[in-house]
């Protein structure tokens, strides 16, 4: 086949016949897929309804299908020839695999959907529950092979919207247009099928007269996307579960729950948050007992003037005498920690230190040998936590670098994770080591089982003691360097996690997504605190919220943000996840004095210094 032309028409022959066969690439859940494994021409009856009393119904077919969404009557979409309801994809073949199975009614007026997939491995069942002004699905998908799995699993409504609206958030919205993907999510994340992971627990499209909202509770976080995709006509969500038989509390599943509702298509995003806080109030319950200023360090002692000023929260007290003082004036006195972190002083180290050098100090502590003891017994930066209480000085570092290995992350390559730098708070000449931990506090003898016995209970008693008490503890950088995207995959503490696992963006491994394990620590330190009345204080590094910073709202009290500072204007505008409900007061710690704290709780707001 010596002629250009007629090698031309071979290869266009052989792409056209292959086309023909697998189908056209499409744009699906911000990947490239192959239209085929997406289609379900099959025409399909519905034989079963679920209605909520506001008038949202789904009309299922007897495998499963989503043959039509209806509001009051009117139609929203009716199924075409894609698959609609519940699939699934296995990220490493690209398999596709639709979970048609059986239905059948319940209690209540249920629907259970069950589902084997032989030639997949895989066994799903959902429960669709109608409420009065929503409907539920819930569920599980799990694997029978024993081997580690990476899926995406689907649910899809059939919903005509072009010419519709989607919201970003309660002011960003974006008119839908034929053959494009609308999703708001953080991107470049080192996890899930497409690294996106959807910035808020709820996703709504909208017309002049319609509106539609998915949503997922936010005291369960999964890795998952909600998108509407316009070429498909599809409103769906996606979650990214990695099934390994590891989990010990769920061995090789993953359990899913979300919501779908309708809200005033009106007012969009921010009616459909509205009815999102009525739906789930416990979120979002006012816990602060009191309001202020938040001051930083020190003892407010040293400046009178703060109380007549506004302060009451009092974040990182000097000692003793300090919190006393706060005791007697009403302040909150706030026990700080970076609590994500162990940070290792090198700072007798004059040039940069190397990663075997951080790991070698890090094992000889934990070991007590008494050479490395005796350097950090010289360091400026060496209280890790910052409490020794009781606790000998070297059996501290010895007990807390024990802790710490046990509970390190692990990169990809089964390495721990360390970053090094030279950080002005170290001292000397200030080089250290950050190491990143997963403080599920049920890994044993870890890092985050050792600060809630330790560094916070016995932080309590010894100030008790000395006639102080504090008023709560203060989370530092929380899901800062790094970790508001940082993936552990550390098998050995696969075991402990109690959400489901996903798997890496690159390799398609299981891992343990950092910010979820925060959300597991916090929670037992928000049932040990609650009882006793304490406030409970986030603070995100660099005047953003991580990602996935809407599941932790239900345990905070207050949330602290560090945002940027111009000389004269500050100008904020908090997560529209938080902003329209009147239950969050949202504090700004700014650098100066009196002239720069502030004490935010509506939705958007500006404060002259």
């Amino acid at each position: 086949m010596k002629n250009p032309f007629y090698a031309f028409i071979f290869l266009f022959s052989i792409t056209a016949f292959g086309e023909g066969l697998l189908g056209e690439r499409i744009l699906y859940d911000s990947l490239t897929l192959n239209s085929s494994q997406l289609l379900d021409p099959v025409p399909t009856r519905p034989t079963f309804r679920l209605s909520s009393k506001d008038g949202l119904s789904l009309l299922l077919s007897p495998s499963g299908s989503i043959c039509e969404v209806q509001v009051k009557g009117e139609t929203y979409g009716k199924k075409g020839n894609w698959l609609s309801g519940f699939f699934v994809r296995d990220v490493i073949n690209d398999s596709i695999y639709n979970l048609k199975g059986k239905l059948s009614r319940i209690k209540n007026g249920k629907i259970k959907q069950t589902a084997e997939l032989k030639e997949a491995s895989l066994l799903f069942q959902a429960v669709y529950e109608a409420h009065p002004n929503f409907i539920k699905l819930k569920g599980s998908i799990r694997d029978t092979s024993g081997s580690d799995r990476a899926i995406t699993l689907y649910f899809a409504l059939p919903i005509e919207a072009i010419g519709w609206l989607w919201w970003d958030d309660i002011v960003a919205k974006r008119s839908i247009e034929e053959g494009k993907d609308y999703i708001n999510a953080e991107e470049n994340c080192p996890f899930g099928a497409n690294g996106k992971h959807s910035r808020y627990p709820l996703a709504t499209i909208s017309s002049e007269d319609k509106s539609l909202t998915i949503a997922i509770p936010m005291d369960k976080p999964v890795v998952h996307r909600l998108v509407y995709n316009s070429q498909t006509k599809q409103f769906f969500i996606a979650f990214d579960f990695a099934l390994v038989k590891d989990t010990a509390k769920f061995p090789s599943r993953a359990d899913f729950e979300f919501l779908i509702y309708t809200s005033d298509p009106h007012w969009g995003f921010r009616s459909a948050l509205e009815k999102y806080y009525s739906l789930y109030p416990s979120f979002f319950v006012k816990r602060a007992k009191k309001e202020g200023g938040w001051y930083v360090w020190g003892n407010m002692k040293d400046m009178p003037e703060a109380a007549g000023a506004g302060f009451m929260f009092h974040w990182g007290p000097s000692g003793p005498e300090a919190v006393k003082y706060d005791n007697e004036n009403g302040f909150y006195a706030l026990q700080y920690n970076e609590i994500e972190f162990y940070q290792l002083s090198l700072g007798d180290f004059k040039e940069n230190p190397s990663y075997n050098d951080a790991i070698d100090r890090l094992r000889k502590t934990a070991e007590g040998d008494k050479a490395t003891l005796d350097i950090l017994d010289k360091l400026a930066y060496t209280g890790g936590s910052g409490f020794f209480g009781q606790m000998l000085r070297r059996e501290y570092f010895k007990q807390i670098s024990k802790a710490v290995l046990n509970s390190a992350l692990n990169d990809k390559n089964g390495k721990t994770i360390c970053m090094i730098g030279n950080f002005p708070w170290i001292g000397n000449s200030g080089w250290g080591a950050i190491f990143p931990c997963n403080l599920d506090p049920d890994i044993p003898d870890g890092y985050g089982r050792f600060d809630l016995d330790f560094s916070y209970k016995s932080a309590f008693e010894q100030y008790k003691k000395q006639g102080a008490l504090l008023g709560g503890f203060a989370l530092d950088s929380y899901g800062g360097y790094g970790d508001d995207k940082r993936v552990n995959f550390r098998r050995e503490h696969f075991p402990y996690v109690d959400f489901p696992l996903t798997f890496s963006f690159t390799e398609k491994r299981p891992v343990i997504v950092q910010y979820f394990s925060l959300i597991e620590w916090t929670k037992a330190l928000r049932r040990d605190t609650i009882r006793k009345g304490f406030c409970l204080w986030q603070t995100a590094l660099g005047g953003k919220l991580p990602p996935s910073s809407p599941s932790p709202l239900p345990i905070w009290m207050y949330l602290g943000r560090k945002p940027p500072i111009t000389p004269t204007l500050v100008s904020f505008a908090p997560s529209p996840i938080i902003s329209p409900a009147p239950t969050f007061p949202i504090l700004l710690a700014l650098s100066g004095r009196l002239n720069s704290i502030f004490y935010m709780e509506s939705f958007l707001g500006t404060a002259t210094i």
